[in-house]
């Protein structure tokens, strides 16, 4: 069925190229090493992504970093290297000899941004209504989530603990997701009434000053549009009558480059994967050689995607989704405002009076008891009846899941074209097929439209942002470090041996890499979590129960805003720690910083991290016992002394038994000494505070008492498993020796 969609897909694209209006680009003048006949014993073409480049842009973005590990490498195995290049937009020919031998590696660009002429304002309007909901599509599980879920349902591992982790791991980046696109869409729409209020409140001289800097920015924004117009180039790749400006370009460049070698290489970012497909497509395989190709944060996939909302039936069967995701998600909201969110906040409140009472040590009166008790216990009764009220608000949602599945069934069937979750066909010029992305890359982490198998998928470091990760994989990644690597085994200047020992050294660095990454990135998305609910719950407390509506908006305003602090934070030190990628520089040295970080991040295995939730709820209970203590009222007949020195170096137990279980959790390590000294000092602090009777337990022992045991248990394992693995390693040198 997907042979002959794409055969009628290519007949309209024909027909359609057949009535596309005149438009002939400037032809750029060719370089005479282009035109020449020389063969190089490797090439590298560069395709750019969205942008206006100019000549020389692309080389001195992307081909001079993989030049620069090109030459480094080739000297790391005694080769000596020369450079030509005549002006900054000239190709890059590097000639490596040794003894009798002189090898070629030849690296050039495409631009293709002045190749096609640009839509109208009022077309791109028009594609982007039809495709108004696109961004629901950020909402559904990426590639990594996809492998997840596969990964977990192949293993059959139904009744695993650890199973179901991961896939509550998947439902709650989903869900982190669903906050944060909501907070973004909440803020750039309410943005415009903001500022109207702000204009009605203020002083005339104040809105005079805000009225000119408005029109300012938007005159700067019309002409920048004009200029750049980015939104455009996506909307012009997809459509017939300018997008095959686009793909001449590129097949242009592709049959100057395979002329000059018998192993040419494709390096295509951004919108360059999705021109660089179509366009390796159409080629020929007899007589030519195969291409290797890397997809750097390709855009093949996301650009697929709206290119095949061109058929009617794709876009109305997304459409039908996006109505089927609003209901659904309608449906939870209404489920949830009715499941009376205040009085089940009430029952977290209590367990939560609860343990900070018992790590205080203090017990409770009857009057407590009572009073905390009777709402417990009517809960009890109510539950049941409160499950059957509510299911009746997820009647709706059944039906539309299979008047859903008929109308997919149906446009299946009737399609001539690719629809949403088709694969995207193999390429037959293609030997070697890699897309490289960071887990975070909005555009290269998506998973629709999936790939072929042909393709395999590579994650790589990055800068863990959104946005910055897609336009920074030559700055901040060890991706021009694998093109060099092979570029060299091309050219053959490198050996099987050298190849296979230079690919297993950069895999293992890239592994590293990417659990130093993922680590940080969890570590920061949980500080954003925790913040967000603690700005909520101090809401809560001062101005009472809240609908869920509001409770979505507040929360989704909150995770927005904390997150953009937060992830500058986390950018700033990708910059300077063990994740800054080494440079042809500091190759040895920074290899080694990442290594040592990485092997003191696997010794902490589950046992520490199942310590270290204890230990981080220890530590939260404490901070929240701190505050009930300075309104409580102890029974006269305990007579316990509660000290405001006790209670301050309780709290400073909590906060540090809270930062270190936090910290194991996402596997950092304990200093064994510094750790346990200020744990012992605080606790001797908190233990001789001063107290009027001596035959009760002292406020805040219990937590004592467990914070120290947790962070010993931690230390003891972690110090026996380093001397393991330093064992070991000692004993796998004496035997390579």
């Amino acid at each position: 069925m997907s042979r002959s969609k794409e055969s009628r897909r290519n007949h309209s694209r024909s027909h359609k190229e057949s009535i596309k209006p005149t438009y002939t680009p400037t032809p750029s003048k060719a370089d005479p090493k282009i035109r020449s006949t020389k063969k190089y014993d490797s090439a590298l073409l560069f395709i750019h992504g969205i942008g206006n480049q100019k000549k020389g842009d692309v080389l001195k973005s992307m081909a001079n970093p993989v030049a620069k590990h090109i030459i480094h490498v080739a000297e790391k195995y005694d080769w000596q290297t020369e450079v030509e290049q005549e002006t900054p937009s000239s190709p890059i020919i590097i000639t490596a000899r040794r003894m009798n031998h002189s090898k070629t590696t030849y690296l050039d660009e495409c631009i293709w941004a002045n190749s096609f002429p640009r839509i109208t304002f009022w077309e791109f309007m028009k594609w982007l209504a039809v495709r108004i909901s696109s961004p629901i599509v950020l909402l559904i599980p990426d590639k990594g989530d996809i492998q997840v879920i596969r990964r977990e349902f192949e293993l059959h591992k139904y009744f695993s603990v650890k199973a179901y982790l991961k896939l509550s791991g998947v439902m709650l980046r989903v869900l982190f997701r669903l906050f944060l696109l909501f907070g973004v869409s909440l803020l750039v729409s309410t943005a415009p009434l903001l500022l109207f209020q702000f204009l009605l409140n203020s002083s005339t001289g104040l809105r005079v000053v805000v009225i000119m800097l408005i029109l300012i920015a938007m005159s700067c924004l019309v002409s920048l549009h004009k200029k750049a117009n980015y939104f455009a180039h996506v909307p012009a790749a997809i459509m017939p009558s300018h997008g095959e400006y686009m793909l001449d370009t590129v097949k242009d460049a592709i049959r100057r480059t395979y002329r000059l070698t018998k192993r040419p290489t494709l390096i295509a970012h951004s919108q360059g994967g999705f021109l660089a497909y179509h366009a390796l497509k159409d080629l020929s395989t007899k007589k030519r050689p195969k291409w290797r190709l890397f997809g750097v944060g390709s855009g093949l996939r996301p650009i697929t995607f709206l290119d095949r909302l061109n058929n009617r039936w794709a876009l109305s069967l997304w459409w039908a989704t996006s109505l089927y995701a609003f209901l659904a998600i309608g449906s939870l909201l209404a489920l949830l405002n009715h499941a009376d969110f205040g009085k089940n906040l009430r029952f977290a409140g209590i367990h939560l009076y609860f343990i900070s009472r018992a790590i205080l040590g203090l017990p409770l009166s009857s009057a407590e008891i009572n009073y905390l008790s009777e709402p417990l216990r009517q809960q009890s009764h109510t539950f049941l009846s409160q499950v059957f009220y509510l299911l009746q608000y997820t009647i709706p949602l059944p039906l539309a899941t299979i008047l859903l599945g008929i109308f997919w069934i149906v446009a299946n069937r009737s399609s001539s074209s690719p629809l949403l979750f088709d694969r995207i066909p193999p390429l037959k010029c293609v030997s070697n097929w890699t897309e490289v992305t960071t887990s975070h890359d909005l555009v290269g982490r998506l998973s629709l439209a999936p790939l072929p198998s042909q393709a395999r998928q590579q994650d790589t470091s990055g800068l863990s942002n959104v946005i910055l990760d897609h336009i920074s994989y030559f700055k901040t990644s060890i991706l021009p470090i694998q093109i060099a690597i092979e570029a060299l085994g091309d050219a053959q200047i490198l050996t099987k041996s050298e190849l296979d020992n230079e690919r297993d050294d950069i895999n293992t660095l890239n592994d590293q890499l990417n659990a130093l990454s993922q680590r940080r990135w969890h570590l920061t998305t949980f500080i954003i979590s925790a913040l967000s609910a603690i700005l909520f719950a101090i809401y809560m407390l001062r101005n009472g129960s809240m609908s869920w509506a509001f409770t979505i908006i507040y929360l989704s305003l909150a995770v927005t805003m904390v997150s953009v602090p937060c992830r500058l934070i986390e950018i700033a030190l990708s910059r300077l720690g063990p994740l800054k990628p080494p440079s042809e520089i500091n190759m040895m040295k920074q290899r080694r910083r990442i290594s040592t970080h990485y092997r003191r991040m696997i010794v902490v295995g589950s046992a520490e991290r199942c310590l270290g939730v204890f230990l981080a709820v220890i530590g939260m209970g404490s901070i929240l016992a701190t505050y009930i203590a300075q309104d409580i009222v102890v029974p006269p007949e305990t007579k316990v002394a509660i000290s405001p020195q006790s209670i301050s170096n309780l709290w400073t137990l909590g906060v540090l038994a809270l930062f270190g279980g936090v910290a194991v959790v996402f596997k950092y390590r304990l200093h064994p000494f510094l750790s346990l000294g200020l744990e012992l000092y605080l606790s001797f602090r908190i233990v001789t505070a001063p107290s009027d009777g001596f035959s009760v337990i002292k406020p805040g022992l219990p937590a004592v008492m467990l914070t120290l045991f947790a962070t010993t248990l931690i230390t003891a394992i972690q110090c026996s498993r380093s001397l393991t693995q330093q064992n070991s390693t000692d004993s796998e040198a004496e035997y390579s020796i």
